[in-house]
């Protein structure tokens, strides 16, 4: 599924890096193969790009270096994530919009 939710749209553009790093939120047990809080959760961000073919040239090869992977930011533009059946999809969806709020909050109040 994709997205263009404001959290994700922002949050995409304020970080530099190329990925974000999610640890120690209890949430993260809402995505496929997380068992524990104690996990990282690591979400790529690629920049944006008209041709498609040449964005998919930069995804294709993470996600298969990375087979844990259960979402992506395109840069200024939403998230992808997806799920053996589609609740697990809308369930990471909700969990991925809840941990980019709290990233959010937690850079306004530093």
């Amino acid at each position: 599924l994709h997205t263009h939710s404001v959290n994700a749209t922002v949050l995409s553009r304020l970080t530099r890096e190329d990925c974000l790093v999610f640890e120690d939120y209890e949430l993260q047990k809402a995505f496929s193969g997380i068992v524990s809080h104690e996990s990282r959760v690591t979400v790529p961000i690629f920049d944006n790009d008209q041709d498609i073919a040449r964005l998919a040239s930069k995804v294709q090869p993470w996600l298969e270096q990375h087979p844990a992977c259960v979402g992506y930011l395109i840069r200024g533009h939403g998230l992808y994530t997806w799920g053996a059946q589609m609740s697990d999809a809308l369930r990471q969806i909700e969990a991925f919009e809840f941990l980019f709020e709290c990233e959010l909050k937690m850079r306004a109040l530093q």
